[in-house]
């Protein structure tokens, strides 16, 4: 079973529902100025700036930043008329770091932003995407949320030896529970691997 899993429509929905709560109200001016290094002017409602993102080569100011308000809040939202990319935050940085998934965009945007309760946000996405799926399925969803998140501290902690020996248990901890069919199993390493990647500098240590 690969580290892959293709989302139906309602779960991947259910999955950008979650994570646009958790991220909408971050001013993504900042965001991107911040982590970017583009700058902004204000036009009437709107900012604008030389798109950022690296697959569009822009000469002029292309790329607009509005904050929204709706029936659920403020929301800040983006669009580039030239390269045609848009959303929100989260649809920033897969397009800005190339991400594959949302999940690691908003692991990304924590990390950034320091989000209080993300974890239980994560999980709360992950667990969402369950709902309408079959026992392979959740088992599917569950080694694609572990080893997205085992990568992502590969990446963040190059050269850490204790944190790539603890990846390397974790992943015989799930090869040995897609044998079984212990979901639980599955999930605590992905659990873990996020409070190692919110944890830092104590990312290599046992717990």
């Amino acid at each position: 079973m690969g580290d892959h899993v293709s989302f139906s429509g309602d779960s991947y929905r259910s999955i950008r529902r979650f994570l646009y709560e958790a991220v909408k109200k971050i001013n993504l001016v900042e965001f991107i100025e911040r982590e970017a290094g583009a700058r902004f002017d204000k036009t009437g409602g709107n900012w604008m700036c030389v798109c950022p993102l690296p697959s569009h080569k822009d000469s002029k100011p292309s790329f607009s930043v509005v904050e929204k308000n709706d029936e659920d809040g403020v929301a800040w939202l983006y669009r580039c008329f030239g390269c045609g990319s848009s959303g929100t935050i989260i649809d920033f940085c897969m397009d800005y770091l190339a991400f594959d998934y949302p999940s690691e965009a908003l692991l990304y945007v924590v990390e950034k932003t320091g989000i209080e309760s993300s974890e239980d946000v994560a999980v709360k996405a992950i667990k969402e995407t369950r709902v309408r799926v079959d026992l392979d399925k959740k088992m599917e969803c569950s080694h694609f949320v572990a080893a997205s998140n085992c990568r992502r501290l590969l990446r963040r902690f190059n050269g850490n030896r204790d944190l790539e020996l603890w990846v390397a248990k974790s992943y015989y901890t799930m090869n040995s529970a897609l044998d079984k069919g212990d979901v639980k199993a599955i999930e605590r390493v992905g659990l873990d691997a996020l409070k190692k990647l919110m944890g830092g500098e104590n990312a290599g240590k046992e717990g």
